[in-house]
């Protein structure tokens, strides 16, 4: 067999971080009013994950996504992966009933939803209708849903700012707060742990102990960005 046969384990945000150090001033992602190189993207993606992280997102937390196809969507998404964290990506023509039920059973911790087509389908309605005590909550931080007890936040990207909600621009200034005390959005390698951390669950299982040259391999990696 070739080397081209040979399965390289690591995470989807290292994959990005990787490709981006390659390809850093490609394209990567094309809407008609907007674009992302490889370098802009893992930017955009990294302050995300910094706010998933400043609002209390670990790895291994569900983080749900109700939102229209737009770069802050795809940010969103590899910023659950930088973190670690497991993306739920959620059918925008759910009904309120289809959506209370996939927020309870997929174990959410958080929610992501935008305003960006809110003339045509309002998410923000939409989930105060799944869970009508939403809009009484006192503390949007730390939520306290009868019908979603799993569920601390619900953060609303856009212009809107409506009773239950963690508005944008505290989601940002949050995130911010966290890259500055990472020296920066650059410090923050949110992906780092969980990779090590699946690597070492492989090689215990099928390469003996760790410490062997692939976690060694991966934490040079790790350091050199570090620098």
């Amino acid at each position: 067999m070739t080397s081209s046969h040979r399965i390289f384990v690591t995470t989807v945000g290292d994959l990005l971080l990787t490709t981006a150090d390659r390809y850093g001033s490609h394209d990567l992602l094309i809407f008609p009013d907007s674009r992302h190189t490889y370098d802009s993207f893992v930017q955009a993606s990294y302050k995300r994950a910094a706010s998933l992280y400043a609002h209390g997102i670990r790895a291994g937390d569900h983080v749900g996504i109700l939102m229209a196809n737009c770069p802050a969507y795809m940010e969103v998404l590899m910023g659950c992966m930088l973190v670690g964290a497991i993306a739920v990506p959620m059918n925008a023509r759910y009904k309120a009933t289809e959506l209370g039920y996939v927020v309870e059973n997929a174990d959410l911790k958080l929610l992501v939803t935008s305003d960006l087509i809110a003339d045509y389908a309002d998410f923000g309605q939409l989930l105060s209708n799944a869970f009508p005590d939403l809009v009484a909550q006192s503390d949007p931080l730390q939520l306290h849903l009868e019908n979603a007890p799993m569920l601390r936040q619900v953060v609303m990207l856009g212009a809107q700012s409506l009773p239950g909600f963690v508005s944008q621009q505290a989601f940002d200034g949050a995130g911010g707060a966290v890259a500055r005390q990472r020296r920066g959005i650059n410090g923050f390698t949110g992906a780092i742990g969980p990779a090590i951390r699946r690597q070492e669950h492989i090689n215990r299982t099928r390469c003996g102990p760790p410490g062997n040259p692939a976690i060694r391999q991966i934490k040079g990696r790790i350091a050199e960005r570090q620098e």
